[in-house]
């Protein structure tokens, strides 16, 4: 959120006003147990094992923020939100925000009330020391509401009695032919289109203290960036034939079907993954994952996330699934998700010989050198770009790994693997090989 720069008093009524106009969700309590006094180690254990950090950042005893941006910073939310409300976010985020990126995880009576307990004791004891707030008056909430409706918050948020603005900010699909005859120069802003617009951006209200748009807190790299693009709207560029376009990729409103639909839903995998051209990029795409791994692998993985690349800070969280949801899942995934460019169960692990495995070896470690970002035994190989290969042959499908060795970027568009165009014979070896890796070079007694 930027910074619109509101007073004291401003801030107390629109706070009023907000409190005023929202309603009360009916959401029954959940099962809590109360953690011990001395709990705060599990709180902080069950914190990173959610690997909550992924999304959220939070700053640690060295004051520095570590963390994603994907969801709100935590460090001081124990000062920001009610006890009981945590606790009931906590259980199911959906409840309180349908449409929220955050998912549903599972977490039993004892795991809420660690978790609560933790987050709840990220505060700040002088944030709020000097702040005493005075029951709310008439007066105060409709001058709030009066606030939220000149600064368009409704632009952003859904709030009660409010309408989102129409035409709230100036239209700028031509601003980059903008004329400057049109434009009123501040002193010290050079008199051209792009020194305008960045002094614009960078502080909005040297333009005039009625302006209604907030500071934000902008690196010079991203002003550069949205002056590039505002430079690019013209009237030339909006007249452009439609032969000369480059269109955009059209939104895709893919929608998994029955239970297992609705447990990507709820589990919110779209806010990471992508499937058929929906979702997003922090995890693997999922479109064809069905074709590349084993069933008993992947029910395994949903119940207990296990960690594939070493290098990685952020993965995948424990969801807490019972084995029939793991299952419906890993069915739907196995079934739906499936490449047309090869049948998955072609090429069976029992088809390679021991000379076609031992020659795999050589090409892994010789002519291709893949340990050089996979590691298949933690003792010698130092490769931790791509995933580890150590158990290979309990996870990925035989057919699945000729055909990506052979062309990684018709299978994963945008992968860092390199196509080194890997012969079908060699491809085939290498599969062998790393087919009958299904134990740890400990389990193997070595």
């Amino acid at each position: 959120m930027p910074n619109f720069g509101f007073s004291d008093d401003e801030a107390r009524d629109i706070s009023a006003f907000l409190i005023a106009q929202s309603t009360k969700l009916n959401v029954p309590p959940p099962a809590v147990t109360q953690p011990a006094a001395d709990s705060s180690g599990e709180g902080s254990s069950l914190y990173g094992e959610s690997f909550c950090a992924s999304c959220h950042a939070m700053q640690n005893a060295a004051g520095m923020l570590v963390g994603g941006n994907v969801g709100p910073e935590l460090t001081r939310v124990g000062s920001k939100v009610k006890p009981e409300w945590l606790v009931s976010w906590l259980s199911n985020p959906g409840n309180w925000s349908p449409n929220t990126v955050m998912p549903h995880y599972r977490f039993d009576a004892k795991q809420l009330g660690l978790l609560a307990r933790y987050l709840g004791s990220q505060t700040d004891s002088g944030f709020l020391a000097h702040v005493s707030l005075s029951p709310a008056t008439q007066e105060q909430i409709d001058h709030g509401r009066r606030l939220v409706n000149e600064r368009g918050c409704a632009s952003c948020h859904v709030i009660n009695g409010i309408k989102k603005p129409d035409n709230f900010a100036p239209d700028l699909t031509d601003v980059g032919s903008r004329s400057l005859a049109k434009i009123v120069f501040v002193p010290g802003v050079e008199h051209d289109l792009p020194s305008y617009l960045a002094a614009k951006i960078r502080i909005p209200h040297q333009f005039g203290s009625a302006m209604k748009m907030p500071q934000f807190t902008l690196t010079t790299t991203q002003i550069d960036a949205l002056v590039n693009a505002l430079l690019a709207q013209t009237e030339r560029a909006e007249g452009l034939p439609a032969n000369l376009r480059v269109p955009g990729t059209a939104p895709s409103d893919y929608e998994p079907a029955g239970p297992a639909g609705q447990l990507i839903a709820d589990l919110r995998c779209f806010s990471c993954h992508s499937i058929n051209g929906r979702g997003g990029d922090m995890a693997p795409d999922l479109s064809i994952e069905g074709s590349a791994v084993q069933r008993p692998w992947l029910v395994s993985f949903l119940k207990a996330p296990n960690t594939l690349r070493p290098a990685l800070i952020r993965r995948m969280p424990r969801f807490n699934l019972s084995d029939k949801d793991a299952q419906t899942l890993a069915d739907y995934i196995l079934t739906v998700y499936q490449t047309p460019a090869f049948d998955a169960a072609s090429l069976p692990a029992s088809s390679f010989t021991q000379a076609q495995r031992d020659h795999g070896k050589q090409l892994f470690y010789s002519k291709y050198a893949c340990q050089s970002c996979h590691i298949v035994d933690p003792n010698t190989d130092k490769g931790y770009i791509g995933p580890t290969l150590t158990k290979a042959g309990l996870r990925l499908n035989a057919a699945w790994i000729v055909n990506y060795l052979k062309d990684p970027e018709k299978l994963r568009p945008g992968t860092i693997e390199p196509n080194q165009h890997i012969p079908d014979e060699d491809a085939r070896d290498l599969a062998a090989f790393l087919m009958a890796q299904t134990k740890t070079p400990k389990e193997n007694g070595k």
